[in-house]
């Protein structure tokens, strides 16, 4: 961009910008961009190696920064075109992906009602499994029951058996003592049996009778031999005159 012409200022040696009267020359100088007189406070920039005013500046760094905005739009611009095609593509793509998503949904819907017939029919097998298994703990504790039973029962059947092995072992006693009664017997049976035979006076029996048919009959002469037959022979009281002898 080309510098602003010079114009002249208001009054000779005079800053064109804050009107400061310059007496000497080092106190002013001439804007190598435009040629103004500026004052040495105005004067401080520069551009270039060159020494300008700074209103120059402002304008120098205007002009750099609309060069710089204008470039800077125009490559947005070309991003935005880029992004335009690019969207364009994505668009597309996104077109078929919700195509794609469209009937992914539909095989995950397809799906999901295969999962729920296949829940409902296992959980009917499981409603099935609870039901037979409270049938089974139904039966579980009507054996328990039983069980229960039988345990008393047979708690009955040891109490009673227990008081048969009482009773027996009082029998038992019992049966000891009669034992022992009938051996006392059977030895006094015996001691008068042999006492007995003792004072049996063979001589006076006169007649015999049969233990089998009690047929009575007269003694024969050899009456021992008769008597002597059978080892058992009957009861004899001390003069008597008849016996009973098992032939």
């Amino acid at each position: 961009m080309s510098s602003p012409s010079p114009s002249p200022p208001k009054a000779i040696n005079q800053c064109y910008m804050c009107g400061l009267a310059l007496k000497k020359k080092a106190s002013g100088f001439a804007c190598e961009s435009c040629g103004k007189l500026v004052c040495d406070v105005h004067s401080k920039k520069k551009k270039e190696n060159k020494r300008i005013c700074d209103n120059c500046d402002i304008s120098s760094k205007c002009n750099e920064y609309r060069n710089s905005t204008s470039d800077r739009i125009k490559e947005m611009e070309d991003e935005l075109n880029g992004v335009k095609k690019h969207s364009r593509s994505f668009i597309h793509e996104i077109a078929e992906l919700d195509n794609k998503i469209i009937l992914m949904t539909k095989g995950l819907d397809k799906k999901k009602e295969e999962f729920k017939s296949k829940e409902d029919g296992i959980q009917e097998v499981i409603n099935e499994e609870k039901r037979s298994n409270e049938e089974r703990l139904r039966a579980i504790k009507n054996l328990d029951e039983a069980i229960d039973t039988m345990k008393e029962s047979e708690k009955d059947i040891e109490n009673k058996y227990s008081k048969l092995d009482k009773e027996a072992d009082e029998i038992q006693e019992k049966l000891k003592k009669v034992l022992e009664e009938i051996e006392f017997l059977e030895n006094s049976l015996n001691k008068k049996k042999s006492d007995a035979e003792k004072c049996l006076r063979w001589d006076s029996v006169e007649k015999l009778i049969c233990k089998k048919c009690t047929e009575i009959f007269e003694a024969p002469p050899d009456r021992r031999s008769v008597l002597m037959r059978d080892d058992k022979a009957g009861p004899a009281i001390s003069g008597c005159k008849t016996i009973c002898v098992s032939f």
